[in-house]
C-alpha cells in the first residue's frame, strides 16, 4: 500500500499563479467561444446587409441585426474582463490574508482517499469523488463533479525531485487521465 505525503509551505505568488490557471480553465468552457461566434455572426450579418443592401433607403434589417450582434459581443467581452480583474483582485486579497494566516498545507494521498489539511480546514474526499486528473501547464490537476473551481492543484517543481512522476503514475491507477490541451491558446 502506497501513499504520499506532501507539505507545502504557504507560498503567495504560487498561490496567485495556481488561481489565475483554474480561471483560465473555467472561462474557456464557453464563454470565449460564444464571443468569437457572435463577433463572426454579427461581422455575415454586416456584410449580407451591405451585399443585399436597398436602393429606396428603407432600413436594411441584416445590417439592424449585424449591429446589434456585435453590441452584445463587445458587451459581453467588456463584462469578461471585469470579472476577471474582480477575480484577480479577490484572488490577491485572499492571498494577503493567508499569507497572514502563514497558510501551510499538507496533502496525503493513500489508497482510499486524499486529505487537504490547512489551517482553516481538513477535508477528506474518497478517489470516487474525483472525475478525472489532467495536466495542465505544468499543473497537476484534480477535478471533482467536473469542475475547475473545486480542483485540487499541484505544481510539478512544488514536489520534491522523481515524486512528481511517482504521483502520477500512481493516480493513473485510481483516476481516469483526461486530455485539456485543446483549452490552450
Amino acid at each position: 500500500m502506497e501513499s504520499f505525503n506532501f507539505h507545502f509551505p504557504y507560498d503567495k505568488e504560487q498561490f496567485i499563479r495556481q488561481q489565475i490557471v483554474l480561471w483560465k480553465l473555467q472561462s474557456r468552457q464557453g464563454s470565449r467561444k460564444q464571443r468569437v461566434n457572435f463577433f463572426i455572426a454579427a461581422a455575415a450579418f454586416l456584410a449580407l446587409g451591405i451585399l443585399a443592401g436597398s436602393d429606396d433607403g428603407s432600413p436594411n434589417p441584416f445590417i439592424l441585426v449585424g449591429i446589434l450582434f456585435m453590441l452584445y459581443a463587445v458587451f459581453s467581452a467588456l463584462i469578461y474582463g471585469a470579472a476577471k480583474r474582480r477575480y484577480i483582485r479577490k484572488t490577491h486579497e485572499v492571498a494577503d490574508k493567508y499569507e497572514a494566516m502563514d497558510m501551510d498545507c499538507t496533502y496525503e494521498f493513500s489508497e482510499e482517499f486524499l486529505k487537504y489539511t490547512d489551517k482553516e480546514k481538513a477535508v477528506q474526499f474518497r478517489w470516487s469523488m474525483f472525475t478525472y486528473y489532467t495536466i495542465y501547464d505544468g499543473y497537476l490537476l484534480l477535478l471533482i463533479n467536473d469542475s475547475f473551481i473545486n480542483a485540487f492543484v499541484l505544481k510539478k517543481e512544488e514536489l520534491p525531485s522523481g515524486q512528481y512522476e511517482n504521483l502520477v503514475t500512481w493516480l493513473k491507477s485510481k483516476l481516469n487521465y483526461k486530455e485539456i490541451s485543446s483549452l490552450k491558446r
